[in-house]
């Protein structure tokens, strides 16, 4: 088996000019990074990383990084760099500056790997892979991942063309700092390893390679297992059997686990390595495309006798789909093992350069075809926020109506995903960005408000009034409204206004328990503000279960012939609808948000407004100001 790359002569092309081309794409690459880092709020994960290294030193900033399913790098450069500014794009400019430097090791790399072209073409895939673009927009470690890789990868080739011990020195360092800057780095650790054994061997058979060179390389094998160890009692030990790590295989990253008795073992490695080309070229179709090129690349390196390059290829998709196979890390369409999207792009590039070899142009021009194909197909990943509702416009509308309506040192409520936002638009203290622990709520002071926030990143909507109830019961005596904050991924509670996008909600709710005489007053005052409107009592008043009693009777007797519960009106409902409109016209006096059971037709009166259901009409009369009670009269709907 030869043991050197595949040579510019393999394919007779000429290196000329190729270094302009990938400056132009670099070039372009941070425009359009920049692009995608301008006007937008950040996102969940991005504030909670600031918010992680908003620490009085470095030290706190480490300590405090531990609690993160990250290793610490990122987040020691990100203190440092957060201390020249905060804003959404100084704080994005790391990834974007270090996504863009990536290409230029990544093509140095794959040029002696196998030729200036195929590095050309590999680093352009790379560098507008939608979601290698959409990670270098972002407060994360992935760019900076990126750098080191690439880096690592090209010091590794360079030191197999030039035998020097210090080129293997830098290839250790680099792939050091890959270690340190994401958990996936260890299956390139591992794909390296068997690589470079390989070729060892083969150079050490025929008495090719020196002892100094070898020795270095057993240095840095060392040293990055020894990072691993560090990494593992000071972090990975403590992180394994969390919560954290619990909910990932059993929640959201769950299909990207091997699944014993549910899927064929033999079947998911297929499964999963579509789903990451489906993942990393943004669609299924672009996808499908793409890993043809690559099996084509494979075809052409192991055809042509240059196997060690195929090997360096497989490789990383082969370990990491042990990890997932072992369950130890997720495999497939997951930001998780983006890193692939360099040995992905790597193999793609092959086949084109070679179909390039005399015509440099149609090279160029089926890598362009691949990237237009990729950016018309591209579907943004299920956990995405769409770029108009995550306009910067948006979330300073939320936040000039949070401060209109929340008066400093009330209550805010929201999930943990709403807190480390507001932890980081509002404004929070230099310090742990974990809270006072109230049972199943966190407590923060952020600008001045006091913010209750669920432990869990995201609001169960299923549970949401449930979860409500418990915070009333828990922080507050009595009924009282209570602002919610609700943004980050996914949809929020309820359809807001337009303004904010599909991504911020900010609402009022009513939470916890009134006690009757506060119930009977309220609703005194809104029959003492619409008894004039009406001509004479109705035949029925609707009254909640839990607050009828004989001093409610006496509010309702000048407006209504008789009083019933809404247990009653639910029953009556149920029981014998036709008869429903004997009861008619009734005055429904309306704890807003009230979990006690009603017919659904009536469920709309929470909206505060006039409305037709169900054949009847309801008409507000009144709503008390602090949006705690209304009272409707509802009657049947003329029919058209």
């Amino acid at each position: 088996m030869p043991t050197e790359p595949l040579t510019a002569t393999r394919f007779r092309i000429s290196a000329r000019h190729w270094d302009a081309v990938v400056l132009i794409v670099m070039a372009v690459g941070l425009v359009l990074r920049l692009l995608g880092a301008i006007g937008t709020w950040l996102n969940p994960d991005e504030a909670l990383h600031f918010l992680i290294v908003n620490q009085p030193d470095p030290l706190g900033a480490y300590r405090v990084s531990l609690t993160n399913a990250h290793p610490p790098l990122y987040f020691i450069l990100l203190y440092f760099w957060q201390l020249l500014g905060k804003s959404e794009l100084w704080l994005r400019l790391l990834s974007v500056l270090a996504g863009t430097a990536a290409l230029w090791p990544f093509y140095l790399w794959l040029s002696v790997l196998v030729n200036r072209r195929a590095g050309a073409i590999g680093a352009a895939l790379f560098g507008f892979l939608p979601q290698v673009l959409a990670l270098g927009t972002e407060v994360r470690a992935y760019a900076v991942m990126f750098l080191c890789m690439a880096s690592a990868l090209y010091f590794l080739e360079r030191a197999f063309a030039r035998q020097r011990p210090s080129d293997v020195v830098w290839f250790g360092l680099f792939l050091c700092l890959s270690a340190l800057s994401h958990y996936s780095a260890l299956w390139l650790v591992l794909a390296l390893g068997v690589y470079c054994l390989v070729r060892l061997i083969g150079r050490v058979r025929r008495g090719e390679v020196r002892p100094g060179f070898v020795w270095a390389w057993v240095g840095t094998q060392v040293a990055v297992a020894g990072v691993y160890l560090w990494l593992y009692f000071t972090h990975i030990s403590k992180l394994k059997d969390s919560p954290l790590a619990q909910e990932a295989m059993t929640g959201w990253l769950q299909n990207l686990y091997f699944q014993p008795g549910k899927e064929s073992i033999l079947l998911f490695p297929f499964r999963a390595t579509f789903g990451a080309f489906q993942f990393l070229f943004g669609s299924p179709v672009a996808g499908a495309i793409a890993l043809l090129f690559f099996l084509a690349g494979l075809a052409v390196v192991f055809v042509g006798q240059f196997r060690q390059v195929g090997l360096l290829l497989l490789l990383p998709f082969i370990f990491s789909c042990a990890g997932a196979l072992a369950r130890l890390f997720p495999y497939g369409g997951t930001r998780h093992t983006v890193f692939l999207a360099l040995f992905a792009s790597a193999g793609a590039a092959i086949p084109i350069a070679a179909l390039g070899e005399r015509r440099s142009w149609l090279s160029l021009g089926i890598a362009g075809l691949l990237l237009l194909l990729v950016n018309f197909f591209d579907r943004p990943p299920a956990q995405s926020i769409n770029r108009p509702s995550q306009s910067r416009q948006r979330m300073a509308q939320a936040l000039s109506e949070l401060r209109k309506n929340v008066r400093p040192g009330d209550t805010l409520f929201t999930d943990y995903q709403g807190s480390v936002l507001l932890g980081y638009y509002l404004g929070s203290a230099k310090g742990p960005p974990f809270g006072k622990e109230h049972g199943p709520f966190l407590e923060f002071q952020f600008g001045g408000y006091r913010v209750i926030a669920t432990r869990l990143w995201d609001f169960e909507k299923s549970r949401f009034r449930e979860t409500a109830e418990s915070l009333a019961a828990r922080f507050f005596t009595g009924r009282r409204l209570v602002w919610v904050f609700d943004a980050g991924w996914g949809r929020p509670l309820v359809d807001q206004r337009q303004e904010l996008g599909d991504n911020i909600a900010f609402f009022s709710l009513p939470v916890g328990r009134l006690d009757s005489g506060m119930v009977n007053n309220l609703f005194a005052g809104l029959v003492r503000q619409f008894r004039p409107m009406l001509k004479e009592p109705v035949k029925t008043a609707f009254w909640p279960t839990a607050y009828l009693g004989g001093q409610s009777r006496e509010v309702a007797r000048p407006v209504a012939e008789r009083v019933m519960s809404y247990e009653e009106v639910y029953g009556f409902a149920q029981e014998e609808p036709a008869r429903f409109l004997d009861l008619l016209p009734a005055l429904a006096f309306w704890i807003l948000n009230d979990p006690e059971p009603h017919p659904e037709f009536m469920r709309y009166m929470d909206e505060c407004e006039n409305y037709i259901s169900a054949g009847l009409r309801f008409t507000l009369l009144g709503v008390e100001p602090e949006g705690l009670v209304a009272v409707y009269l509802i009657e049947a709907a003329p029919e058209e």
